[in-house]
């Protein structure tokens, strides 16, 4: 993290070419340009890149110093019990209120709530969200959700947990 960010650029030589793009749509959804696109699975550069690096560190597959990061996002090191967990502030149990979300959200659909409580207000947001087709029986790539599309209203039941 110190010096220049890494950016698409790097992105395409450390992870794409190499073959361990896994698809999951990160670096479109993060994107604060929309200059980036999932073109059959592979990230593909289809705007002016602004050199911001939220493409580079957001991937799952890119590489990244957890201390640099911690300090650059939160302005300091973990203390002492945050070892297991990381950097925070505060620590909630929450659960939605709404009988629908909850039936077809899982874990709660606190965090269902939340994004649509945001995008109602009129936010704009990139969400990645992850799903298991439906019969399939193996996961299907995470995929990103522009603006105002809401794969969760359309879901049957609560996808089944993935083993830990």
């Amino acid at each position: 993290m110190s010096g220049k960010p890494k950016i698409f650029g790097h992105l395409m030589a450390e992870v794409i070419r190499k073959n361990l793009c896994v698809s999951c749509g990160a670096c479109e959804a993060v994107c604060p340009v929309i200059s980036i696109e999932l073109v059959e699975g592979t990230p593909k550069l289809i705007g002016l890149c602004t050199a911001c690096g939220m493409c580079y560190n957001n991937c799952p597959q890119a590489e990244f110093e957890v201390e640099e990061l911690e300090k650059q996002v939160f302005g300091r090191a973990r203390k002492e019990d945050e070892a297991e967990i990381g950097v925070f502030m505060a620590c909630y149990a929450v659960r939605a209120k709404d009988s629908e979300t909850l039936e077809k959200c899982q874990d709660g659909g606190a965090v269902t709530a939340i994004l649509s409580k945001f995008l109602d207000d009129g936010g704009e947001c990139a969400v990645v969200l992850a799903s298991k087709k439906i019969g399939s029986g193996s996961p299907s790539p995470w995929s990103p959700c522009r603006r105002r599309k809401w794969p969760w209203a359309r879901a049957r039941s609560t996808p089944p947990a993935l083993p830990s």
